[in-house]
């Protein structure tokens, strides 16, 4: 995968999680583990 593409991925995923956090039909635990899914990809570990 080249970086744009990760780029974008990550962008719109984002998004996602955004408006997920917003809307209080998404559970608690989906959330959290969105939030710590994002973090990871972020992470200059990985």
């Amino acid at each position: 995968m080249r970086l744009g593409d990760w780029a974008r991925a990550i962008k719109r995923d984002f998004g996602v999680l955004w408006m997920a956090r917003k809307d209080p039909r998404v559970p608690r635990a989906a959330k959290v583990v969105a939030v710590a899914a994002l973090a990871y990809a972020l992470s200059p570990i990985a």
